[in-house]
């Protein structure tokens, strides 16, 4: 199923189909070669229903 071609339901959604949509909105992070600190981690978070967004003002 191509996830570009149509708005999906999570329900509809494979796996492969996940991991292209997390894939394609991946962010680019770069770092200065002398930073101190880097990232120990990295997530994110699919909604498969409306609802409140914990980082957004927006829904």
């Amino acid at each position: 199923m191509n996830i570009s071609a149509a708005p999906l339901s999570f329900s509809e959604a494979t796996s492969a189909d996940i991991a292209e949509l997390v894939k394609q909105h991946a962010p680019v992070i770069r770092f200065d070669d002398k930073e101190p600190f880097l990232p120990s981690a990295l997530g994110y978070t699919l909604y498969d229903q409306d609802g409140i967004s914990v980082s957004s003002a927006h829904k």
